[in-house]
């Protein structure tokens, strides 16, 4: 209670932002080693700041945490916050901080959380950061932080969280960080760092949150990553160069990997099947991603297992077959991307019961039959892509007629017949329509002038006859062909 409501005074220094960084440590330091602040420090600055210190001086009876988050703050870090040595609990985040973290930093020997997140930070973390033994927790992201991971970190047996990401620093993960065996969360995506799946992170049984995002790592996973990490929440291992087979320990759930709810590891080089055993990942598992590899096969039915899925993205592959009519079962559903592959067969009338869906994309394959009426029961669809590939007969005046359709509806290069419905004037708030590259006849319907919304609109190479409509009404209109429509 006493840290609490240190903290809730000091607050207070929110308040400060005309203030110059380097004045408040200044005044800081002189409180907390027994000289005269005001009369010492108050010089340096104009009223604003005096006033600004003397607000500060009538709330600092303890100091165990600094919050100077979202205050404008630019500079560089002074070194003397080195002697803030009761400090607890630092946060400059959300600044414009430059320069580097000062190593005397680690004068702070107190410290158990380190906010610097969000900043224009440059050079490298120093090693001193190793020697704060009592922290926990260090957000560093979002910085221009270089160099490699500081092998010191090993040091901090307390840690729990650590997040490095949307940074530049390279090289491998060191070793030493498999000696933090209370750390939940380690985002380092974002950066420049190198080699195979750090083999010391196996280590980590504690973990919760893994993304290594946007890296430059490479090889195989080990085939019993599930079983090494029992806890795990959130996996993120996208944009790298891994290989090799998805580890089947992912989904044992019964066993390992039980409160698995996000998996991503799209783009990278991941080949082999999707087999039946996917239907054993975590019930709780709500993101799958595996986006831009090569797993081939086809998709198993018993992907309706994965009953809490409100993401899948299984494009970019080389998935053959038909689209598994069990997907319609999947209750929680509301993006379903499956372009870009050598999906054949018809759309299955099943995806109407995916009445939560928002995106549905199956562009880019080779699926054929008619557009089922049945997904006009999706009221919440915003963006809708079935272009590239072999559909054909009308289009469903229920479904164009659709005014949840707010994004994209994209029917392009197919082999639909007969008019575009009248019905298409319902889609108000519309921004993108194309249904070039068919073979739609009959006149366009005036109603299309009511799709006030539209900034792009494609209707190119099919039969229409008459004339154009007045579109006048479409203000927004940025891309507009209608040749060869006759």
């Amino acid at each position: 209670m006493h840290e609490k409501m240190a903290e809730l005074r000091l607050l207070n220094l929110r308040l400060i932002a005309s203030i110059s960084f380097k004045l408040i440590i200044a005044f800081l330091i002189l409180n907390l080693t027994g000289g005269s602040p005001f009369a010492e420090a108050a010089h340096l600055g104009n009223d604003t700041d005096k006033l600004a210190l003397l607000d500060i001086k009538s709330h600092l009876t303890d100091f165990p945490t600094l919050d100077l988050s979202e205050n404008s703050l630019d500079g560089s870090i002074p070194p003397e916050i080195g002697r803030l040595t009761r400090l607890k609990n630092l946060n400059l985040s959300f600044n414009s901080l430059a320069g580097g973290i000062p190593s005397n930093l680690s004068g702070c020997y107190n410290l158990v959380n380190v906010s610097l997140d969000h900043n224009s930070l440059k050079q490298q973390i120093p090693w001193e950061i190793g020697t704060l033994l009592k922290l926990e927790r260090l957000y560093l992201s979002n910085n221009n932080i270089t160099g490699q991971f500081p092998a010191s970190i090993g040091n901090l047996s307390s840690l729990q969280e650590i997040n490095l990401s949307y940074n530049d620093m390279e090289g491998e993960i060191p070793g030493t960080i498999g000696s933090l065996t209370n750390l939940t969360l380690l985002r380092v995506g974002l950066n420049q760092f190198s080699g195979v799946f750090p083999p010391a992170i196996y280590n980590l049984s504690s973990l919760k949150y893994l993304s290594l995002t946007e890296n430059h790592f490479h090889g195989n996973l080990r085939m019993d990553i599930g079983v090494v990490f029992p806890n795990i929440q959130h996996l993120s291992l996208s944009t790298n160069n891994f290989t090799g087979q998805i580890p089947v320990s992912l989904s044992n759930a019964s066993t390992n990997c039980s409160s698995l709810q996000m998996l991503d590891i799209s783009v990278n080089q991941f080949g082999g099947k999707l087999t039946s055993s996917i239907a054993n990942l975590s019930s709780q598992l709500n993101w799958l991603d595996i986006y831009g590899n090569s797993i081939s096969g086809s998709i198993p039915e018993e992907i309706a297992g994965l009953v809490g899925l409100n993401t899948l993205i299984l494009d970019g592959n080389l998935f053959t077959g038909s689209i598994p009519t069990s997907i319609g079962t999947l209750p929680n559903l509301q993006d379903l991307s499956l372009s870009e592959n050598h999906l054949t067969g018809e759309i299955p009338s099943s995806l109407g019961n995916l009445t939560q869906l928002l995106d549905l994309y199956l562009y880019n394959n080779s699926l054929e039959g008619r557009l089922p009426s049945t997904l006009s029961n999706l009221k919440r669809l915003q963006d809708a892509r079935f272009c590239h590939n072999r559909l054909n007969g009308t289009i469903p005046p229920e479904f164009i007629s659709l005014p949840s359709l707010t994004i994209t509806l994209n029917l392009s290069h197919n082999s639909f017949t007969g008019p575009l419905p009248a019905e298409v004037g319902n889609l108000k708030f519309l921004t993108a329509l194309d249904v070039s590259h068919n073979y739609l006849s009959s006149e366009i319907p005036s109603d299309l002038g009511l799709c006030v919304s539209l900034n792009t609109l494609n209707m190119e190479n099919n039969f229409f006859q008459g004339s154009i409509p007045d579109l006048s009404r479409l203000r927004g209109l940025e891309y507009l062909d209608l040749s060869e429509i006759t």
